[in-house]
């Protein structure tokens, strides 16, 4: 190799390695200052767009658990707002026990009832005024699609311990799949009601305030009137089976209202007939259905909200096939009469639905806890009324007794409702503390300088730069050794 003065090679390449040996020992220094492995996307691009995704992930679930805690706290006030008003009730029990025993003169219940009067209108204070952020915790809201109501009309009078008869199928409208149905052994109001909440279906019943039994879908599956919480099947409440009910058959549907698909009826043991797939309204299906009520025996006219088709030759039961049909665009819910004045069957308004959002930033992982906190008020215990019940004479506290009792029952199931849905949150709390831990784990990991490394690169790069300094100013000399040949 010739020993020339136009470039110094040994200088250039001394000159490389301390660059290089100088970006190495910059990103490590980085490291050690910062505690990341990762300090910008030329560390790692891959790994750093993984962390950052990890980082958003765990960022909602932070929030979400800051959401269920906000939601428990709802919830908490709820129930203590209920423990007060189990506390009136108790007293609202005492002032009726006392006002229906003989020994108390009707002075005397003047006063009860003054108190008693005093304890619903602190139950409505308790019902409008409990608020949580700012907002009212127990009031109405738009139309509910998970609450079915069945079994009584009003002033029927039903109580917990009403007999009834037959079985109640509960569904949702346009599935087909059964959620529950009631057990043929059950013989009371109260066993209807127990038989539901104990099912674990998801579905919650309580006693009306006119004796209607009422449903409620608490895992809110019934998000549009599509797939509405709809009940079915022969349901009797103060008997056995009114004599009447035997030759009605109910379908949901109001005059003026579109209709699409046929229906077949038939007497027992009488003539089948078919609708016509031109009717196109309600009133032009009833009277198609009365236009062959000669031969088939069935009449239909419209009651209480419903078609009512009966069978004008009293042959009991009468069978009634659905084809694709559809009211107002939904199935109708349809069931045996129930009463003289017809099961009703319908999504009532006046529910609140409280949606806990939860997600980890992504479609798949996001998902609503919905916890219904319907209106509350003296008239609306969770479907039992005392706003019509007084203390001042011996029968009418006795009947206040009953309702009273009543609405014990039903604050008590408000409240384990109201204790399930905590729980749930609470389940839902733990998973996501999980989740967010091992997210926050693995980000870690692509995340986090190895210390011990970048301690031991620290050493290997600052004697490589020191050495690499030597042996720069060394390359630099060699050059002047040249001259001694021109001396």
């Amino acid at each position: 190799m010739p020993i020339g003065i136009l470039n110094n090679i040994a200088s250039l390449a001394a000159e490389n390695q301390l660059t290089v040996t100088n970006s190495n020992l910059q990103n490590t220094l980085e490291q050690l200052s910062s505690g990341d492995r990762i300090n910008s996307g030329a560390d790692d691009p891959a790994g750093l767009a993984i962390a950052n995704g990890l980082q958003a992930n765990v960022a909602a679930l932070t929030q979400s658990e800051q959401n269920v805690s906000d939601g428990t706290g709802e919830l908490q006030v709820a129930d203590g707002a209920l423990s007060q008003v189990t506390t009136l009730l108790n007293r609202a029990v005492t002032l009726a026990t006392e006002s229906s025993t003989g020994t108390v003169s009707d002075s005397q219940r003047v006063a009860l009832q003054a108190e008693f009067s005093q304890i619903t209108q602190e139950i409505d204070q308790i019902g409008s005024n409990t608020t949580f952020n700012g907002a009212q915790i127990f009031q109405g809201g738009s139309e509910n699609f998970n609450q079915v109501q069945t079994g009584g009309a009003a002033g029927t009078g039903a109580g917990l311990t009403t007999a009834i008869g037959g079985q109640i199928s509960f569904y949702a409208a346009g599935s087909g799949t059964t959620l529950y149905t009631t057990s043929a052994n059950d013989t009371t109001m109260g066993d209807v009601i127990n038989d539901i909440n104990g099912s674990g279906t998801g579905l919650v019943a309580a006693l009306g305030s006119n004796g209607q039994l009422i449903v409620t879908d608490t895992l809110n599956r019934g998000n549009d009137a599509g797939n509405a919480l709809q009940a079915t099947g022969t349901f009797y409440v103060g008997s056995a089976a009114p004599s009447n009910a035997a030759d009605q058959y109910l379908i949901s549907g109001t005059t003026g209202q579109s209709v699409s698909g046929t229906l077949t009826i038939q007497g027992n043991g009488g003539t089948s007939y078919t609708t016509s797939a031109n009717d196109t309204t309600t009133d032009e299906l009833v009277a198609d259905i009365n236009s062959h009520s000669s031969t088939t025996g069935i009449a239909a006219n419209f009651a209480d909200g419903n078609i009512v088709l009966t069978d004008t030759q009293s042959r009991g039961a009468i069978t009634v096939t659905p084809t694709n049909l559809e009211i107002e665009g939904a199935a109708p819910a349809s069931s045996a009469a129930s009463t003289v004045d017809g099961a009703a069957l319908y999504n009532p308004v006046n529910a609140n639905t409280m949606n806990i959002f939860l997600s980890d930033s992504t479609v798949a992982g996001s998902a609503e806890i919905g916890v219904n906190l319907g209106s509350f008020s003296s008239g609306n215990m969770n479907g039992v009324s005392l706003a019509n019940d007084n203390l001042s004479s011996q029968a009418a506290a006795q009947s206040a007794l009953t309702d009273i009792n009543n609405a014990i029952s039903q604050v008590a199931a408000l409240r384990g409702q109201i204790g399930a849905s905590t729980e749930r949150l609470q389940s839902a709390t733990n998973v996501i503390s999980s989740q967010s831990q091992n997210l926050t784990s693995a980000e870690d990991n692509i995340m986090e300088a190895d210390i011990p490394t970048a301690v031991a690169n620290l050493t290997n790069y600052s004697i490589l730069e020191q050495t690499g300094i030597s042996a720069l100013a060394q390359a630099n000399q060699q050059q002047q050794l040249v001259l001694k040949l021109l001396q």
